[in-house]
């Protein structure tokens, strides 16, 4: 049984990296209006198509040595490490959910949040193309859940909040900190996670933010803009992965 039990975890890592590796192509191409399927995944600086042999996740990139084979130019570490992450996650998820629909439903879910931070963290953006349709399966999710309810509130509450937030930040602040992506973004989250998961998926961000903020201003020496949805999805995954247990911890230590 044990023996079964590490070879699943070995096989849903593997599909991980694999799904991982997809992922790259999604956050490349997607906000360049590219196709995901066509052409095959070729050397940005050479132009060369990359054989099947030099595109195994995690491996050839350390095969390679972080470098294309055709023209030696580095490649960007983010290619394994999407890899990786989306490895270490789904397996994760595994553990917490086992292999059944609500994992698979999950998966996606998790896929979903690390394309929406990545791509936000290249051009400060989140695409309407990623975050509508990923409402609408996550308000399915719920609903074959019985938990369509929690689901409705998380999505129109969550995202009233952000837009309000956005708003007041904007007549206090004098400029923008918040954009009607992660509104969207938030809107996801709810749908996905329901109300009360959302609340403490939204402290966990802002804690997030608000250090990540302060090591960036320490680094630049200044206060700067920085992309706020990795620290909703960093939240979202720390909520949904440990069952909302920090929040649910945090409400006992100040009842």
């Amino acid at each position: 049984m044990e023996t079964n039990f590490l070879f699943e975890i070995i096989l849903v890592f593997i599909c991980g990296s694999m799904i991982g590796s997809f992922l790259n192509v999604v956050i490349y191409r997607f906000p360049r209006e590219k196709s995901i399927m066509y052409p095959p995944s070729r050397c940005p600086k050479c132009n060369r198509e990359i054989p099947a042999y030099d595109n195994i996740p995690i491996f050839s990139w350390l095969f390679l040595k972080g470098k294309c084979r055709n023209c030696k130019e580095p490649i960007n570490f983010r290619y394994p490490f999407v890899e990786l992450l989306t490895g270490i996650l789904l397996t994760l998820a595994y553990l917490n959910f086992g292999i059944s629909w609500e994992w698979l439903f999950l998966s996606y879910f998790i896929c979903i949040l690390i394309a929406i931070s990545w791509i936000d963290i290249d051009h400060l953006l989140i695409l309407n193309s990623l975050t509508y349709p990923s409402i609408i399966i996550g308000l399915i999710f719920n609903f074959s859940k019985e938990n369509i309810i929690q689901s409705l509130l998380g999505a129109i509450v969550g995202g009233l909040f952000i837009y309000l937030l956005a708003k007041i930040s904007l007549l206090i602040l004098k400029k923008e900190g918040m954009g009607m992506g992660d509104v969207t973004f938030v809107t996801v989250l709810g749908a996905w996670l329901g109300l009360n998961y959302l609340v403490g998926t939204l402290i966990i961000s802002f804690f997030i933010g608000s250090l990540v903020g302060l090591i960036l201003m320490f680094l630049r020496g200044k206060s700067d803009y920085f992309p706020f949805g990795p620290s909703l999805a960093g939240g979202a995954i720390i909520v949904l992965l440990t069952n909302n247990y920090l929040f649910e911890w945090y409400i006992r230590i100040i009842s």
